[in-house]
């Protein structure tokens, strides 16, 4: 489904900075956060459709529509990332660039906002085995993203992920696992840990450092088993991940346990 205006309109012109310092996006409605947030994106997809729409046409009856419109910039961006989810991939690309074209109509797209889009493009690329349209889009979301967030915040988590398994994808395994090796450094709540060592794990066993690859992983599937449960499709990914670890390690009897614990969650997952 796509939620991009025909009637969209964009005249890029200067702002002043006062103008710049005044800017407040347009925000989606409680009811899309409420849907998304509850598991149901096709749902607050619908939703957030029709607001966007009212959004555009505001901005292209208001006295400056090059500023009105451009405030919708992070509606356009919250459309994207629920095509994502809802596996609309090309449409998301689509809603991606026009919201990047928005926020170049404002301050530049090197801010926050301009991050997650690059974000979302690469996963939507990575759904589409688009690799190096995935590589591109992740490393300039990491480059901005960077530029925004102090070093050790942990708002770069999910840029140093996305860039971390498009060089492990390239075959850039030392340079994906120093990336995990940053992510981990930074001051993370146990579930974020526990969700991205099975990434990090893949990483390290691509250079030959499986023990450190099992030190990762099996306090993290304890996190997961506690947090989400055995049937959860992100503990399964773990438990394979381990297992393959394990069978690194010479541990071939464990690891088939966990194989025959992850195999049937994996292969019922959508």
């Amino acid at each position: 489904m796509t939620v991009l205006p025909a009637t969209l309109m964009l005249i890029a012109s200067p702002m002043a900075q006062d103008e710049q310092a005044l800017i407040e996006f347009v925000q989606p409605s409680a009811d899309v956060m409420d849907k998304w947030e509850g598991g149901d994106p096709a749902a607050a997809l619908d939703l957030i459709g029709a607001e966007v729409e009212r959004c555009v046409e505001d901005g292209n009856n208001a006295p400056d529509p090059a500023l009105s419109v451009a405030l919708c910039a992070e509606m356009f961006a919250v459309s994207q990332q629920l095509l994502v989810e809802t596996a609309a991939y090309e449409d998301s690309i689509e809603i991606g660039d026009v919201a990047l074209q928005l926020l170049g109509a404002l301050n530049g797209t090197d801010s926050d906002l301009g991050a997650v889009v690059h974000l979302y493009k690469a996963r939507a690329h990575v759904f589409m085995q688009a690799q190096e349209q995935a590589a591109k889009e992740a490393e300039r979301a990491l480059q901005i993203a960077r530029g925004v967030y102090a070093k050790s915040a942990v708002e770069l988590v999910p840029f140093l992920g996305a860039r971390a398994d498009t060089l492990l994808a390239d075959g850039r395994a030392d340079d994906s696992s120093a990336l995990y090796a940053e992510m981990f450094a930074l001051p993370l709540d146990e579930e974020t840990r526990a969700f991205y060592a099975a990434s990090y794990a893949l990483s390290l066993r691509a250079v030959n450092r499986p023990e450190e690859a099992h030190a990762i992983l099996e306090p993290a599937l304890a996190v997961l088993i506690r947090s989400f449960g055995n049937a959860d499709p992100n503990t399964a990914v773990a438990k394979a991940r381990l297992g393959d670890v394990l069978r690194d390690l010479g541990r071939s009897e464990d690891a088939l346990g966990l194989f025959d614990q992850a195999i049937p969650i994996l292969e019922g997952a959508p």
